[in-house]
């Protein structure tokens, strides 16, 4: 044993270096003060333990390195402050635990490496700060759990890579701030669990890439703000669950991606609003669910592809708007179902191409608008269902084509205005049924062509007018029956050519005119 014990201070001072070696235990005991300062290097060495205590402060300051190294355990206690100053290397090793606790401050800083290492747990407590500060890198390692807690703020930042690894968990909880911040990677990996939770804000910076991996889970919950904000890439993935929630605010921005991928769920909540932004691309996948709710609104923006994949569900909701906008391409997938819902407007914008696919269902709801634009083509396929369903107006632009497929049944029903408009073609097909319902009007458009073609019926009804206007042709097809019906009037109109075909009836049916 070495055992250092003074009621005052122990002060261990050396111009070259301070080594520290026991076979057994390492115990630096001081009611007051321990100042260890060397300006080469502080080695702590120990076989079975090294224990630093001090009621008042435990400084370990050194100008090139700092080693503290334990085959069994690390404990640094302090009733106020811990301070481990190294300008080039901390290192803390371990074989079971590492445990830093101050009831004040854990103040690690170093201008270049800090690297904490146990095999089972590495333990950072404190209850009002704790401050992690590496010019490059930040690594804290351990094959079971890794927990930061801190009452007030938990600040980890580094110039170049901060990367938290646990083969269990990785906990990370602080009563006020979370900020996770470095100029160049955020790597957060745990094979079972990373849970980031605080009651206020949850900051996560970095200017090159966010990772944050975890074989079961990745849950963030902040009670006001969860920002995550990276200029090139934003990496979420999950082999389970993926949720992030917040009551206020979700903002994930990236400028060239953002990647959510959980093999079972992604579920995105937050009261106010969900921001999801990349100047390249958004991709949101989960096997199962794919859930994004805010009672306010939901942003999806992405200058070159938006791409929201599930083989189950694809669920969007916000009680106010739900806005999908890409500069290129605009896609949502799932193998089931494909539900974005809003009472106020449904707006999916891109440049090129909008592709809405779902095997069961796709249903777009909205109780004012909804609105669904590509300069290109908008493809909205289903094996059994496309409902578009609002009660003011259906919009469905595209300069070039408009695709509704759904091997059962496509249903457009809006109680004011169905507008389907494309200066190419517009093609509505469904091998059972083709409905579009509007108390008001009804008007397909398209300077080229108009194909409506079910095996089994073609309905058009409007309580008010039927306007079915192509350049070119306009072909209605259905195996048993074609119906427009319109209490005032039915107007079919093509310079060239009008073609109305059906095996068993077509029926045209107006109160008033039939033109």
């Amino acid at each position: 044993q070495v055992i250092i014990n003074d009621p005052q201070q122990v002060i261990i001072n050396d111009p070259q270096k301070i080594v520290i070696i026991a076979p057994q235990e390492v115990i630096i005991n001081d009611p007051q003060q321990i100042i260890i300062i060397a300006p080469q290097q502080v080695i702590i060495k120990a076989l079975q333990q090294v224990i630093i205590n001090a009621p008042k402060h435990v400084i370990i300051n050194d100008p090139q390195q700092i080693v503290i190294i334990a085959p069994q355990e690390v404990i640094i206690n302090d009733p106020q402050q811990i301070i481990i100053i190294a300008p080039q290397q901390v290192i803390i090793k371990a074989l079971q635990q590492v445990i830093i606790n101050a009831p004040k401050q854990v103040i690690i800083n170093d201008p270049q490496q800090i690297i904490i290492i146990a095999p089972q747990q590495v333990i950072i407590n404190d209850p009002q700060q704790i401050i992690i500060i590496a010019p490059q890198e930040v690594i804290i390692k351990a094959p079971q759990q890794v927990i930061i807690k801190a009452p007030q703020q938990i600040i980890i930042i580094a110039s170049q890579q901060v990367i938290i690894k646990a083969l269990q968990q990785v906990i990370i909880n602080d009563p006020k701030h979370v900020i996770i911040n470095d100029p160049q990677q955020i790597v957060i990996i745990a094979p079972q669990e990373v849970i980031i939770n605080d009651p206020q804000q949850i900051i996560i910076i970095a200017p090159q890439q966010v990772i944050i991996k975890a074989l079961q889970q990745v849950i963030i919950n902040a009670p006001k703000q969860v920002i995550i904000n990276d200029p090139q890439q934003i990496i979420i993935i999950a082999p389970q669950q993926v949720i992030i929630n917040d009551p206020q605010q979700i903002i994930i921005i990236a400028p060239q991606q953002v990647i959510i991928k959980a093999p079972q769920q992604v579920i995105i909540n937050a009261p106010q609003q969900v921001i999801i932004k990349a100047p390249q691309q958004v991709i949101i996948k989960a096997p199962q669910q794919v859930i994004i709710n805010a009672p306010q609104q939901v942003i999806i923006k992405a200058p070159q592809q938006v791409i929201i994949k599930a083989p189950q569900q694809v669920i969007i909701n916000a009680p106010q708007q739900v806005i999908i906008n890409d500069q290129q391409q605009v896609i949502i997938n799932a193998p089931q179902q494909v539900i974005i819902n809003a009472p106020q407007q449904i707006i999916i914008n891109a440049p090129q191409q909008v592709i809405i696919n779902a095997p069961q269902q796709v249903i777009i709801n909205d109780p004012q608008q909804v609105i669904i634009k590509a300069p290109q083509q908008v493809i909205i396929n289903a094996p059994q269902q496309v409902i578009i369903n609002a009660p003011q107006q259906v919009i469905i632009k595209a300069p070039q084509q408009v695709i509704i497929n759904a091997p059962q049944q496509v249903i457009i029903n809006a109680p004011q205005q169905v507008i389907i408009n494309a200066p190419q073609q517009v093609i509505i097909k469904a091998p059972q049924k083709v409905i579009i319902n509007a108390p008001k009007h009804v008007i397909i458009n398209d300077p080229q062509q108009i194909v409506i073609i079910a095996p089994q019926e073609v309905i058009i009804n409007d309580p008010q007018q039927i306007m079915i206007i192509a350049p070119q042709q306009v072909i209605i097809k259905a195996l048993q029956q074609v119906i427009i019906n319109a209490p005032k009037q039915v107007i079919i109109n093509d310079p060239q050519e009008i073609i109305i075909i059906a095996p068993q009836q077509v029926i045209i049916n107006d109160p008033q005119q039939i033109i």
